[in-house]
């Protein structure tokens, strides 16, 4: 009997190494090739854990699967919107703006329509004196 309780509790220590019980947690190492990683750097995340990185990433994937584009041109479109607005006078996260343009790719055929509409509707509204 103590023979097949040391054969369970071995049996579970394997399994516990096996499933990420080491000491490499995946939160440590965040994924730097992914747009999301990418983007974060860019809105000032120096370190960004993963959980910020998995943000970003939903957030270009919502745009992408809106628009029917790759998570890379959406990507680079929220980095040249996030230019334009700033030279507009209009400071934006990164973060902020994919997911505001979310709202714009239910009636945009392309993603550089949507986010070309979000820019010129925010410069709008920050030049609008009322």
């Amino acid at each position: 009997m103590r023979a097949r309780w040391a054969a369970v509790a071995l049996v579970i220590v394997a399994l516990a190494a096996g499933c990420g019980g080491g000491s490499a947690d995946p939160e440590e190492t965040p994924p730097p090739n992914t747009p999301g990683y990418r983007l974060a750097l860019l809105d000032g995340e120096a370190d960004p854990s993963l959980a910020t990185i998995r943000r970003y990433d939903s957030a270009i994937q919502t745009v992408a699967s809106g628009c029917k584009g790759s998570d890379v041109e959406v990507a680079r479109l929220a980095q040249e919107s996030r230019e334009a607005l700033t030279n507009g006078k209009v400071f934006e996260d990164i973060i902020v703006i994919l997911r505001d343009v979310a709202g714009y790719t239910a009636d945009a055929a392309e993603c550089k329509t949507a986010f070309t509409s979000y820019v010129v509707v925010q410069l709008k509204a920050e030049n609008d004196p009322n």
